[in-house]
């Protein structure tokens, strides 16, 4: 009898690792199919791609405008006159490490995720009008942080009213010169 329902967990443990092996392909399939179509934009210098609707705009901001430390390049990328995400990309000698558990301890909420096989702090912060979600990556010396304007939601991006999920999950990282 031990044998039939160890062999059952078994069988039951293999059915899901199927079922969520087959939903993470299909998501992923889902976004490629969505993007396949889009501009892509790409840095040389700092050393990243994303891809983007055709009928959206990037336009660059003189970094020296946002008084940040170690600020390097302000993509602000727009439908229209509609801000809809921000892209800002500094210096930082943090690790990845510490700059999650600064993150943590500091935001509503926080959790890890992995975009295109790179982890990055996916958190919320609230304001005094509402609460909003943000994305970091540390790579390379590079903190790359995006910052929705658009979406209202604070649980993550989504593909609703604009396909921010789409967009963020189609960053890839490179080296040097573009593949």
């Amino acid at each position: 009898m031990t044998t039939i329902k160890f062999q059952l967990k078994v069988l039951c443990c293999y059915v899901l690792i199927m079922l969520f092996s087959a939903n993470l392909y299909s998501a992923g399939n889902k976004n490629e199919k969505i993007t396949s179509k889009w501009k892509i934009f790409f840095n040389e210098k700092q050393g990243f791609e994303f891809k983007y609707p055709e009928d959206y705009t990037i336009v660059s901001r003189q970094p020296e405008e946002f008084n940040i430390k170690g600020l390097e390049q302000v993509l602000d990328l727009m439908k229209g006159q509609q801000f809809i995400l921000r892209i800002l990309t500094k210096r930082t000698d943090e690790t990845y490490e510490n700059h999650f558990k600064f993150v943590r301890r500091v935001s509503k909420s926080c959790r890890e995720i992995l975009i295109n096989d790179v982890p990055a702090i996916q958190y919320i912060n609230c304001g005094s009008a509402a609460c909003s979600w943000y994305i970091d990556f540390i790579k390379d010396k590079k903190e790359i942080k995006i910052v929705p304007f658009v979406d209202g939601n604070s649980e993550g991006p989504t593909d609703k009213k604009y396909p921010l999920r789409s967009i963020v999950y189609s960053l890839r990282f490179k080296r040097t010169t573009k593949e």
